[in-house]
């Protein structure tokens, strides 16, 4: 048996063994800004055709409720005239043209830095793309068993890709921290994971950078005449050392609220089975991630995000792929 094959049994028992719930999602609007029929119709099996639809999402949650409590600074992020914070999203939806030919089975992609991972993994398809080749969809596995796809964003720090964009925490500063290991010996340095977090003081004397050999290899402080920091962006006066562990510190304010990302994922889920107007409509939600991804569900289900804000469950089952024993 293959191993997409082996993997789609065990979402369909996966889904079996957790109720269903109805909630009220903090899903506010969904922006569709284009539709098409998928492959031009192509039929998958007793599912029939199925549409792709783009668009963004905008979401509103309650800094006050204990179900958001552990996001970290959202209780300073500005908040609307309804005293809650908003949020938006990018999102792609497949799904069965004819409803009533869908299994009733939402299926979430947690992407992975922006990019789908699920029709990769069950349709074995091509990576990347618009889905607009038979290629990039792959065999059609989910699809002709009826599943409702939404690959959704949930990162703030991706340069493209499917991406949330976060409110900051105004006046907050704290110390950022990120590692690149170098591959060759190029100029820059890019520490992606540091995205979005800004210098207090690019200059400052107390901004840090070290170099090492390997993980436990004894870091040792790159001189600070020898470079330059602007934003995430470290410049070298030498080049890099291909191998090196480079770690950068600094002092960063106005840091993004990156714990919206887990809110997206639990309001969506309880959006789909919720809402009668919802373009995901299901009786139960199915969230999968591979790698990171995998971790990022760990902790959604160990932080208590399964639990939306009117206190039902969200996801009715959860599937971390090669997630390693860590969280994100």
């Amino acid at each position: 048996m293959s191993l997409a094959r082996h993997l789609s049994r065990l979402l369909l028992i996966g889904l079996g063994v957790l109720p269903s719930a109805t909630a009220s999602a903090e899903v506010v609007r969904v922006n569709v800004t284009s539709r098409r029929p998928l492959l031009g119709g192509r039929i998958f099996g007793r599912t029939g055709a199925y549409e792709l639809i783009l668009g963004t999402i905008d979401y509103a949650v309650d800094p006050a409720s204990p179900h958001n409590s552990i996001i970290v600074d959202l209780d300073v992020a500005p908040r609307n005239a309804a005293g809650r914070v908003e949020f938006s999203g990018d999102v792609m939806i497949l799904r069965p043209v004819d409803a009533s030919h869908g299994n009733g089975i939402t299926l979430i992609d947690v992407v992975n830095r922006g990019g789908r991972t699920v029709l990769g993994t069950f349709n074995l398809a091509t990576g990347g793309g618009d889905l607009s080749s038979p290629a990039e969809v792959g065999d059609g596995l989910l699809l002709e068993r009826g599943y409702t796809i939404v690959f959704l964003g949930w990162e703030f720090d991706v340069a493209t890709g499917l991406k949330l964009r976060v409110p900051t925490a105004p006046g907050i500063k704290g110390i950022a921290h990120g590692l690149y290991v170098a591959a060759d010996t190029g100029r820059p340095i890019v520490f992606s994971d540091l995205n979005g977090y800004t210098p207090v003081d690019a200059g400052a004397s107390s901004t840090t950078l070290t170099v090492r050999k390997g993980a436990n290899g004894m870091a040792t402080a790159v001189p600070r005449e020898s470079w330059q920091l602007a934003g995430n962006t470290v410049t070298l006066a030498a080049p890099a050392q291909p191998g090196r562990w480079y770690e950068l510190s600094y002092a960063a304010v106005n840091p993004p609220i990156a714990g919206l990302g887990f809110a997206a994922v639990r309001d969506v889920a309880a959006w789909t089975k919720s809402s009668k107007n919802a373009l995901a409509r299901s009786t139960s939600v199915l969230a999968y991630g591979n790698s990171q991804c995998g971790r990022f569900l760990r902790d959604f289900l160990y932080e208590g995000f399964n639990t939306d804000e009117t206190n039902h469950q969200a996801l009715d089952a959860v599937f971390a792929n090669v997630a390693g024993a860590s969280r994100i």
